[in-house]
């Protein structure tokens, strides 16, 4: 690992041609576990890298995008990074660090760069002209901003100088969005999709005007987690929206909160954790549940089976909550509501869609109907900043009060509906080491650690994560020295079975292969995602419930490696 403190610039390079990476972006320094220290990381993989210098610098140019895909490229591009940090106090010093990837161990084996910042608006620079890279370093990881202590909130601007023979284009000054103007507020109202039917909701508004204890709950992947907002735990658009809700009920205290976003997951996950991370294990009973799955389920191996079985499932809830649907949209403006749409019609769903409402107003220019650049929305390609969850929440406000104006006499019972995609996975429940309502005799074989090193996700208000999957089964084998020999054992009456890995960059971490009554239906890599996440994945789908035993072994060749099974899906 290389590791340098630049000296402050000789030359500020003013003439040197440039483009803006980040321009008076948002970040917070959240709490850095066993320290006082906080620090925000703003991954830069190369596709984020390549689509931030899209939106944001305005660079059309491949062979410039190209080269920001590996290590060697980015050096022979960029001759020093600008770097500017204010809105937190002049005398503030931030540590800006650059990490690259390692090609043997991407967490572990590329070199870092960093160098102190003053936070009182002036540039500094990082020069990368005398640093020497090694044959190590893939590209770039990250660039991270920590602070000698946390909760410091300030805003960012990030310029790449480059190199002689590259040119960029002027960089122009974005102007102010408002959100009060009458042509902001006419794309808000353009992302109603479907209105809905409004029984639920008339009924859960009226229940909190009472004075009666109402919950509304989000669930979705990281722009529900809250990904993009500053801070994550007020600035998201789950909060944003809670608060609206209050506003629109007109009273607070009774109205309580629960935000349920996992980065990375898709619904395949989230039917499986809905009754623990939004009901509490039944202690909790929302009222209002919002769903945000479109940018996520590229992963749904059902293709909206998991989707709509997460609706279906929500909806059959005996309290009767209202269900609303969230489309979010990436920079690339795209998302999945094609395939889900039919779900939220098919149930007569309030269903909100970013795209729909804002993607084609980023390409107008100020003059012609241009409210918000691509830029101020999205963070970086998948989040959106501070305000771009301010304008999810308005969307979703703006769509509530038109679904109020319905009238809806009667309720829709999802048992008497057909479903549109499936719903093979509506009653699905969880299966760990602390839960088995599932009824399932299991033995741990090797697998007889618990992983602590894992996906830490900021719940509720929470501003510290909280670990995902804790009462799970690892292999360690640190603990096995001899190898692997024990498999894991499942045995149960079931039709279908998912199981949730844990994913990891890790070269320490190796492949499981799973069986089901002997044969060999799954081999799990841990690697494909590259980041500690949770992943779910389909290993029995039968029509019928039979009697069935699983196994999960390390793969071949990967004995002396660790592997976690985070948990199960079942569906008796």
């Amino acid at each position: 690992m290389n590791s340098g403190k630049p000296v402050a610039p000789r030359d500020p390079e003013k003439k040197r041609p440039w483009y803006l990476l980040m321009k008076d972006k948002g970040i917070f320094a959240y709490p850095k576990e066993g320290t006082e220290k906080g620090a925000i990381d703003i991954y830069m993989s190369p596709d984020r890298l390549t689509e931030a210098s899209r939106f944001v610098g305005h660079i059309e140019d491949e062979k410039i995008l190209s080269l920001l895909e590996s290590a060697e490229g980015f050096k022979k591009l960029v001759h020093s990074i600008g770097i500017i940090v204010e809105g937190c106090g002049r005398d503030e010093i931030c540590n800006f660090i650059l990490r690259f990837h390692g090609k043997t161990d991407p967490d572990v084996t590329g070199s870092i760069f960093n160098m102190d910042v003053k936070c009182d608006g002036s540039e500094h620079l990082l020069p990368l002209y005398d640093m020497e890279l090694t044959d190590e370093d893939k590209d770039i990881a990250a660039m991270t901003f920590e602070f000698d202590r946390a909760g410091i909130q300030a805003q960012t601007t990030v310029k790449l100088y480059l190199n002689e023979g590259f040119s960029a284009p002027p960089q122009t000054e974005d102007l102010p969005c408002d959100t009060d103007s009458d042509a902001f507020k006419a794309y808000v109202k353009k992302s109603i999709m479907n209105t809905g039917n409004s029984y639920r909701l008339r009924k859960a508004v009226e229940k909190a005007k009472r004075g009666e204890d109402t919950c509304i709950a989000f669930i979705g992947g990281s722009i529900t987690q809250g990904a993009g907002a500053i801070p994550i735990n007020t600035q998201c658009y789950a909060y944003k929206t809670y608060e609206a809700f209050c506003d629109l009920c007109g009273v607070r205290d009774n109205i309580s909160y629960v935000k349920a976003g996992v980065g990375g997951t898709p619904s395949e996950l989230g039917m499986i954790r809905y009754d623990r991370d939004v009901r509490a294990g039944g202690r909790i009973e929302p009222d209002v549940v919002i769903v945000e799955f479109a940018v996520n389920d590229w992963g749904d191996e059902t293709e909206g089976v998991c989707y709509e079985s997460l609706v279906r499932k929500i909806l059959k809830a005996d309290n009767k909550p209202a269900v609303i649907l969230l489309f979010a949209v990436f920079a690339n403006d795209d998302n999945l509501e094609e395939r889900l749409l039919p779900v939220g019609l098919n149930y007569d769903l309030l269903t909100i869609s970013l795209k729909q409402g804002f993607t084609g107003q980023f390409y107008k220019k100020a003059d012609t109907g241009r409210v918000m650049t691509k830029a101020q929305y999205f963070y970086d390609i998948y989040h959106p900043t501070n305000l771009g969850h301010e304008t999810m929440a308005l969307c979703l406000i703006e769509g509530m009060e038109e679904c109020l104006k319905n009238e809806s006499d009667r309720d829709l019972d999802p048992s008497d509906i057909k479903p549109v995609i499936g719903n093979d996975f509506d009653d699905v429940m969880l299966l760990d080491d602390k839960d088995n309502s599932a009824g399932a005799l299991t033995d741990r074989g090797d697998f007889d650690s618990a992983d602590t090193c894992l996906q830490n996700v900021e719940r509720d208000l929470d501003l510290e994560g909280t670990p995902q999957f804790p009462h799970n089964f690892m292999f360690d084998a640190s603990r096995h020295p001899e190898g692997f020999k024990h498999p894991f054992v499942l045995e149960l009456d079931a039709k279908r079975v998912l199981a949730v890995f844990k994913d990891s960059s890790s070269v320490n971490d190796g492949k499981g292969d799973v069986y089901v009554d002997g044969n060999p239906v799954k081999t799990f890599d841990p690697h494909v995602n590259g980041w500690i996440h949770c992943n779910a994945v389909v290993i029995l789908n039968d029509c019928e419930t039979s009697h069935h035993r699983i196994e999960i072994r390390m793969h071949e060749g990967d004995e002396h490696k660790n592997l976690t099974i985070l948990g199960f899906g079942i569906v008796k």
